[in-house]
């Protein structure tokens, strides 16, 4: 006690051999060991630190010692591991055999509402399954229906089949022995080897036929023929024409020549070259 009205829980104990454990309200050191199915001489002993066993506050930290295990039975059947949240009720319920019939092979049980996850119990000899395989398979934890069929090979709708007993195929417990179909061996086909194909060469294809030979008076040329462009013809040289009327050069020599048209017109020459034309200037003389 420290102050008025306030209270300081000790120090949670030291727990090697058992779990701690919080009061909460309206616990007693009696209530707590039956819950968990040990005696009060045994609770007091592994909390020295309480002075009186009849005081005890909501929020103290006590040490709660492991029951010892009862010893493993001598079981004429098959054994059951007992897991958390388990009851002989539901034991008797999931192997399809009653109450006092489980507890008529138990006779270590002497509280048949206090049992420990681990503690193993023995089945009675009706609750086996009937497996006319006479192979049976005990339940592991993690196990399911559909595990267990895959790991044996065989189907769900098989087990089912075998274990009537099992009523919910979502439900089925550490310990619990199901019987097992032999499953069929499957016998696969022998096939026949298979020769390769023997390559076959591709046929031959067929000449082409030959056109018609024509005979021609001259070899086929190689190009379509060319053709040269015809020079310019040469102009000639005539004298002026002395037709009346017809305008002369200025100024006019006589003897003078000049060239006449050709046939082909200048313009039109691809030969043609362009003259210089010349321009005489008079001099102004002034």
């Amino acid at each position: 006690m420290e102050g008025k009205g306030h209270f300081t829980p000790p120090a949670p104990p030291f727990c090697p051999q058992g779990q701690l454990y919080t009061v909460v309200a309206g616990d007693t050191l009696f209530l707590i060991a039956k819950r968990f199915g040990v005696s009060l001489e045994a609770l007091i002993a592994a909390n020295p630190q309480i002075p009186d066993p009849d005081l005890i506050f909501p929020g103290q930290v006590i040490c709660v010692p492991f029951m010892p295990m009862p010893p493993v039975p001598h079981c004429p059947g098959a054994t059951y591991i007992v897991v958390q949240g388990d009851t002989l009720f539901q034991i008797a319920q999931r192997f399809g055999v009653t109450l006092e019939a489980l507890l008529a092979v138990n006779p270590q049980i002497t509280n048949p509402d206090l049992i420990f996850p681990g503690q193993v119990i023995c089945l009675p000899v009706t609750a086996q399954p009937d497996c006319p395989t006479g192979l049976t398979y005990m339940v592991v934890p993690g196990d399911t229906l559909f595990s267990i069929a895959q790991r044996l090979g065989v189907s769900v709708e098989a087990l089912l089949r075998l274990n009537p007993q099992i009523t919910d195929p979502n439900l089925i417990q550490p310990g619990q022995l199901i019987c097992v179909p032999v499953p069929c061996p499957v016998v696969s086909p022998i096939e026949e080897p298979v020769s390769p194909p023997i390559p076959v060469p591709p046929a031959p294809h067929p000449p082409f036929p030959c056109p018609p030979w024509e005979e021609r008076p001259y070899p086929c040329p190689d190009g379509p023929p060319v053709v040269s462009p015809s020079p310019c013809p040469p102009r000639e040289k005539e004298r002026y024409p002395s037709v009346p009327g017809t305008p002369m050069p200025n100024p006019y020599y006589p003897g003078s020549f000049v060239y006449a048209e050709p046939p082909i017109r200048w313009e039109e020459c691809p030969y043609r070259r362009r003259r210089r034309r010349r321009v005489f200037r008079r001099r102004r003389l002034f």
